[in-house]
């Protein structure tokens, strides 16, 4: 009829006339409303599950940050040791009286390369840890030992710097500031991401 209004049926549209976005949902197809419910099903399942694998990852990724950290500043001073280059200090601290020290070296060997070393293993370590899931616990203890074992010295050496040497070295600070890092984060690996799940 001219001048009224069309409504399509269904019961979409209220007494008013206007249109009734609730009943307009209700009627949507059952297929439609299993497709929502499975995409709302599996959004929040991924969701949930990259939620509990975040802080591991983003521990072991700082992990890796660190170890890369550290690595560089004792390839720098190891190259500052093999070559006899002056370090570039920039007037803060003494580099070359810690790093031609006798403390420098154990055995002939220079510390800044044992540190070079240690660092690789490490970095050596967390890689496995994503190959080898079923050794987690195995290779987070690994990590613990070696950046024990690192800080322990570093903070020898430091003890040396300030009392017997009377010279501060920035890059061995920072290299020593890296372990300790390393440390807790291992720590923190193994009470949460290991022993504790």
């Amino acid at each position: 009829m001219e001048g009224s209004e069309f409504r399509p049926a269904g019961g979409v549209y209220a007494s008013s006339g206007k249109l009734n976005p609730l009943r307009l949902f209700g009627e949507a197809r059952s297929d439609d409303e299993g497709r929502i419910r499975e995409f709302v099903f599996q959004f929040t399942k991924t969701a949930l599950h990259m939620k509990k694998i975040k802080p591991s990852e983003s521990i072991w990724l700082v992990s890796v940050l660190l170890v890369i950290v550290g690595a560089v500043v004792s390839a720098y001073l190891a190259f500052l040791k093999f070559t006899g280059a002056v370090a570039a200090c920039s007037n803060i601290g003494d580099c070359d009286a810690v790093n031609n020290s006798k403390y420098a070296e154990i055995g002939g060997i220079p510390v800044a390369l044992l540190g070079l070393l240690g660092y690789l293993a490490i970095l050596a370590i967390l890689i496995l840890e994503t190959q080898f899931p079923g050794w987690k616990e195995g290779l987070h203890l690994g990590v613990f030992g070696f950046t024990l074992t690192g800080s322990l010295y570093s903070a020898y050496l430091t003890y040396i710097e300030i009392a017997v040497l009377h010279a501060i070295c920035p890059y061995c600070v920072v290299s020593a500031f890296v372990m300790l890092l390393l440390l807790v984060i291992s720590v923190i690996r193994l009470r949460v991401l290991s022993f504790v799940t």
